[in-house]
């Protein structure tokens, strides 16, 4: 199973796996795809997500930045 992070709620576009997670970064909610088809010219695909109810913490933008620049002096 993959993590797969982006930004918004997981609409049917977004590639997985049954059994893959999908974190909404802006919210921290989780989402666990359901169903996942693809035709067979693979042309057509169609993934469902489900919330799961879980939230992961979210660091803001701002420490997300602090901690490159640490990351980078520390070199």
């Amino acid at each position: 199973m993959a993590e797969i992070k982006g930004h918004g709620v997981p609409g049917g576009h977004i590639e997985g796996a049954v059994g893959d997670i999908y974190v909404d970064e802006r919210t921290g909610l989780k989402y666990i795809c359901t169903f996942a088809y693809t035709s067979s010219s693979g042309n057509g695909r169609i993934y469902e997500w489900r919330t799961t109810g879980e939230r992961v913490d979210i660091k803001s933008q701002t420490n997300r930045k602090e901690e490159n620049h640490n990351e980078r002096n520390d070199i």
